[in-house]
């Protein structure tokens, strides 16, 4: 393993072959090699590594009513298969599923041991996290939307 003192920094370390890859959010690396074109870098277009890395909306410890809102809210979206809806036709995420193709990579689910006990528990309600497996099913909005573009 090799480190970094900064974030800037490692495109100039993976250029420099100071190391073979550094895995990317799948919604990262295309800007960054964009940001970064003087470097040559790319995107491995077979393979995505696949965690439970969790996005949580932070409120004023004070504020229940807002906080019991926004669960309340999403929770009723994903319910009703808006939540979903919108996470796939958004237009930042729909260019993510083009782009991406994670319909045809193979995929390595790995786990996050970086997770809290609080946030692992959550794990059980599969209905909370996307599961890039399914975007290998043809009837999966992913999946759709991938081939449709391909």
């Amino acid at each position: 393993m090799v480190t970094g003192s900064n974030y800037q920094g490692l495109f100039g370390m993976l250029r420099a072959e100071r190391f073979d890859y550094f895995p990317r959010g799948v919604n990262e690396p295309w800007e960054e090699i964009r940001i970064h074109a003087d470097k040559q870098l790319a995107v491995e277009p077979n393979l995505v590594l696949q965690y439970p890395a969790p996005v949580f909306f932070f409120v004023n410890k004070q504020n229940h009513a807002l906080q019991a809102r926004l669960e309340r809210g999403l929770r009723l979206a994903l319910e009703d298969g808006s939540f979903f809806q919108l996470f796939y036709e958004h237009p930042s995420n729909h260019y993510i599923f083009e782009v991406s193709r994670l319909a045809q990579r193979r995929m390595f689910q790995l786990r996050n041991p970086l997770l809290s006990e609080e946030t692992a528990a959550l794990l059980s309600q599969p209905e909370l996290w996307y599961h890039p497996d399914e975007c290998q099913q043809q009837q999966s909005p992913c999946y759709q939307k991938a081939s449709h573009h391909d």
